[in-house]
């Protein structure tokens, strides 16, 4: 497991300082992310609380697609300000 986390941790490194022109791969990489969020929130509601755990479900979830989120079409930096 920690093997597939050090993989998409470096993939992730090398993705993002070009992010413009590997979108597709960021996409990818967020994609595998959220679905693994998914399945630890499965187990959440089959099993009960994870403990501390219940922050990497947050991280799955909500962080790591907010990147992915503001390289879509249609997105600019100012809506993503409030006024």
């Amino acid at each position: 497991m920690s093997g597939l986390l050090l993989g998409l941790g470096l993939a992730f490194w090398f993705a993002t300082p070009g992010i413009e022109r590997r979108t597709a791969l960021f996409r990818v990489l967020t994609a595998v992310v959220f679905v693994g969020g998914l399945a630890r929130l499965l187990a959440y509601a089959e099993r009960g609380d994870p403990g501390v755990m219940r922050y990497a479900l947050v991280m799955e979830l909500l962080v790591t697609p907010g990147p992915c989120h503001r390289q879509s079409p249609g997105v600019t930096s100012s809506s993503m300000t409030r006024a």
